[in-house]
């Protein structure tokens, strides 16, 4: 560190952090005022580190590496920044989920009243997502506000447990007055059951047709005013194939309500010829539909020949 005092001004000459395990590096120079009643900024930042850190502090399972190179400006209390941060060759493994977000790619461009993704991309169970956004920050006259387009293709998740979904989406996050909302299409081509139950056809209908006390858990905030409105297409790419039911479908559906309390509305049909085995019998479908129409829970009404 070179650092020196010339009248009102702390002036970095030079200021240099390393590590040498790993190569990361941190530069910054410039000064700060405080002849103003607030100090003022003048400062120039070039840094290249890994981002293993960020997961002692947030708990995110996150590797590779950023390159910044900004300038900061305005004051102590309120820096304006400008220039940009690259990351490179990251890797995001997600709590709970069986896919991991690997080769990601992404430029963040910040200015003084405003962050810009200009691109992010990943590898995602086969397929790619890709996102881009702008994040404009608040003001005295304006609130903190958002806009985020997601894109993926031909990705191929396995999630819930025993499901594979592949497919394609185009969502839209954006902040409103009431909180969020994520909203768009997916359009899928496989949607996938092929996992054993280990219950006969008369239980798994009691289960599905029961009508049970429902308890409603106070919900997280971030989960209850994200709000969704979402439609969901899979033209004959519905197949259930395991030891109780061979048949094929498909579904239009919609996702609206929240991340706390989605519902459905819409239906799933099969195509004539599929079958269910009960009790060494088996039966062919002539018809089944399952329709969504509750509008406080998801609640599946079937019409099954």
């Amino acid at each position: 560190v070179v650092v020196r005092y010339a009248g009102s001004q702390l002036v970095l000459e030079s200021l240099y952090l390393g590590e040498a395990s790993t190569g990361d590096e941190l530069f910054v120079s410039g000064s700060i005022d405080f002849a103003p009643a607030e100090p003022a900024l003048d400062l120039r930042l070039q840094a290249s580190v890994s981002v293993d850190w960020i997961e002692s502090f947030a708990g995110i399972d996150l590797s590779g590496a950023v390159n910044v190179l900004a300038t900061a400006g305005g004051t102590l209390a309120r820096p304006e920044w400008n220039g940009q941060a690259e990351l490179r060759d990251a890797r995001y493994i997600p709590v709970r989920f069986p896919h991991s977000f690997d080769r990601i790619q992404g430029l963040v461009l910040l200015y003084p009243d405003a962050v810009v993704l200009d691109h992010l991309r990943a590898d995602l169970a086969g397929g790619t997502v890709a996102v881009h956004g702008r994040l404009d920050l608040a003001a005295a006259d304006k609130p903190l506000s958002y806009r985020a387009q997601i894109a993926t293709r031909r990705t191929a998740v396995r999630y819930p447990e025993g499901w594979l979904v592949r497919g394609d989406g185009d969502l839209t996050l954006q902040s409103t007055p009431e909180g969020r909302q994520l909203s768009g299409a997916l359009t899928l081509d496989r949607v996938y059951y092929l996992r054993d139950i280990n219950l006969s056809p008369r239980q798994l209908a009691e289960r599905v047709l029961s009508r049970t006390r429902v308890q409603i858990d106070e919900a997280d905030e971030l989960l209850g005013t994200t709000y969704l409105n979402i439609s969901v297409l899979a033209p004959r790419a519905v197949r259930v194939r395991n030891n109780l039911a061979n048949f094929t479908g498909s579904a239009n559906l919609a996702v609206r309500g929240s991340l706390a309390n989605p519902v459905l509305f819409g239906e799933v049909t099969t195509d004539p010829g599929g079958t269910i085995d009960y009790s060494g019998a088996t039966y062919t479908l002539d018809r089944a539909i399952v329709t969504f129409a509750n509008p406080t829970r998801i609640e599946p009404l079937l019409d099954v020949v």
